[in-house]
């Protein structure tokens, strides 16, 4: 796990560094950047990470220049932080404006209503014209060996994720913490895998919110379950 830290935190050095660069400062830089970042989106989702080469990546994108990776991202594990750091604001204003609302009504909010509030979010990026090809994407991160890297950066940018977090343990405080974690450790996943599949399958998008609620329902009748007696015989 340390030698996945320090490769984030070398990304994130090179990151910094692009923000002084001339060509992300004008427009034709910052449209070639964006290219990139929107085409590796698409192949990541499509074919897996450890599948894409940087080359595959340049070729798709119409770019010549062999190096435009390296002098925009720094890195292919920098390329995928770039991803995210494009698309968490995003994600993460809309779980904040509805965990907002929801605990400005009268009643206390239930748990159904916090995982809802979890989720729904998804399904307005899924409506986006970069949804999809977001999400598939999300679905292979958790598959990649340096998924800690995407554990860190959503932490470090996802604060309506962790507020919502933190109510919904709340509301198991009965559990065990060790059960506790590994279920908020599935929800996640799940969560994720099941936004990707959809992406995947495209169905249409008129049974999308079918589909969402649905979900919300596994999910909250999967984490609120008592804790299984580990001495019950199987």
């Amino acid at each position: 796990m340390t030698f996945y830290l320090r490769q984030y935190d070398a990304a994130m050095a090179s990151r910094a560094g692009e923000a002084n660069s001339p060509d992300t400062r004008n427009p034709a830089g910052a449209a070639a950047r964006r290219t990139l970042i929107e085409v590796a989106e698409r192949l990541f989702g499509e074919q897996g990470i450890e599948a894409v080469s940087v080359r595959s990546i340049l070729r798709a994108a119409g770019q010549r220049n062999g190096s435009a990776i390296h002098y925009y991202f720094g890195s292919k594990d920098s390329l995928v932080v770039a991803i995210l750091e494009e698309r968490l604001p995003v994600v993460n204003a809309r779980r904040d404006r509805a965990l907002d609302e929801l605990l400005a009504r009268e009643q206390e909010p239930t748990l159904r209503d916090l995982v809802a509030v979890r989720v729904r979010p998804f399904a307005e990026i899924l409506r986006m014209p970069w949804g999809p090809d977001y999400m598939k994407f999300v679905g292979r991160l958790l598959m990649w060996p340096h998924t800690v890297n995407f554990d860190r950066v959503v932490h470090e940018r996802s604060t309506a994720g962790e507020r919502i977090e933190q109510l919904i343990r709340a509301r198991l405080a009965d559990l065990p913490q060790e059960l506790l974690d590994m279920r908020m450790d599935m929800l996640r996943a799940l969560l994720f895998d099941t936004m990707a599949m959809w992406a995947r399958r495209m169905g249409s998008i008129s049974d999308l919110d079918w589909y969402i609620e649905d979900f919300i329902d596994v999910a909250t009748a999967g984490i609120e379950v008592p804790a299984p007696d580990r001495d019950a015989s199987p």
